[in-house]
Parts: C-alpha cells; structure tokens; sequence
C-alpha cells in the first residue's frame, strides 16, 4: 500500500517507501513546496508538488473541487493560519481554475478518487486513492491501492521492487 500523510493545507508531511515509487521520491523537494494544492492548481513560476510524473483524476473536476471544499474548511479552522492564507492568496491569484471554485464557497472534505498514474518504468497505473482523517488533528492519510491479484497490484509492487534494486 502507497501511504503518505498531509497536514490540513494538503502539504505533504511523511510518505512510505512505496508511495514514493509509485509517484516519485518527493524528499528531493524542498518540504515548504510539497503541496498537492500546487500539483492540482499550478501557478506559473512558482514551484511545487507531490508527484514526479502525470497523475490523472477519472473525475478531475469532483477532485478539484472535494480539495478547494477541503481547503475553505482548514481556512475557516484556521484563520490565523500565516502559510494557509498565504497559499490561498497565491493559488486564487494565480489559477483562474481554483479561484472559480473558491468563489463557489463550498466546504467539505475530500475522500476518494481513483487515478492513472503515468509510471515512467512500467507504464499505466490505475489505483484507488481514499483519504482518511486522523479526528481532530487535520491530518490526511491517503492510501493508494488496486485490488489484490490485479495486473495494477502488480505493477505497484514492481515499482517497489525497481526502486529498492536501484536504490542498493
């Protein structure tokens, strides 16, 4: 299973192994730009991310909303929160997407998706993303899975294998 955890502004605060064979090892990223809202929402010229190679949504727009919802809930939660308000200037004022769906005022958590991942060693992999909230803290656990048995299963685990020969 590819675990990892983010903090309640979608940075990414810990991962497994195989997450990072699964989307690449995101410890080469400076941990202030490990953001799934800069993946999501990118803004020209400022950097950040959580994953190395493409990632496709099967409902990208139900995504992007369940994260912008998830986002306007952590700002009412914390509206003293400096990186947070900061983050949400830059990302309304640089993604006219994001902006869109900020204005649409939604609030809500964002819990489950399924995604291709766009490996670049063994190709398409489709896995089912659920995303877990640890009570009150407002950290996220996202675990990607493809059924037991299955060619996508198969393909996780050699992306594990892979990077662990490599990493020898």
């Amino acid at each position: 299973m590819s675990v990892a955890v983010f903090v309640a502004d979608w940075r990414l605060l810990w991962w497994n192994h195989s997450w990072a064979a699964l989307l690449g090892d995101p410890s080469g990223i400076a941990p202030e730009h490990r953001s799934l809202v800069r993946s999501r929402f990118p803004i020209p010229g400022i950097d950040g991310g959580v994953e190395a190679w493409p990632v496709r949504s099967d409902n990208a727009e139900a995504t992007d909303r369940a994260i912008v919802a998830d986002l306007r809930r952590a700002s009412a939660r914390y509206p003293g929160d400096r990186r947070l308000a900061e983050l949400l200037r830059h990302t309304i004022s640089g993604n006219p997407q994001f902006a869109k769906l900020w204005r649409g005022g939604a609030a809500g958590e964002h819990a489950e998706d399924r995604k291709t991942i766009e490996h670049p060693t063994v190709g398409e992999i489709t896995v089912n993303c659920d995303t877990l909230y640890a009570g009150d803290t407002d950290l996220k656990v996202v675990a990607m899975t493809a059924p037991t048995g299955s060619e996508d299963a198969s393909k996780i685990e050699l992306t594990r294998m892979t990077s662990l020969t490599s990493a020898q």
